[in-house]
């Protein structure tokens, strides 16, 4: 979690809701995850243009 990793924050929900053993909380997790989908196909693909935007500055100088 302290790397920002996008996979290792996906892989640590998926292990999160296989250790869960109530319906409602299994519930949940899934509305989550089906929430943070909807962030990512938003804004990751605008963080990697920033990023690629910066990279570009970077090299310009």
């Amino acid at each position: 979690m302290k790397e920002h990793s996008w996979g290792n924050f996906i892989l640590w929900l998926d292990t999160c809701e296989k250790t869960l053993d109530d319906s409602k909380r299994i519930e949940k997790v899934g509305e989550y995850r089906s929430y943070i989908g909807q962030y990512a196909e938003i804004y990751v693909p605008l963080l990697l243009v920033k990023a690629v935007m910066l990279q570009k500055k970077a090299f310009v100088k």
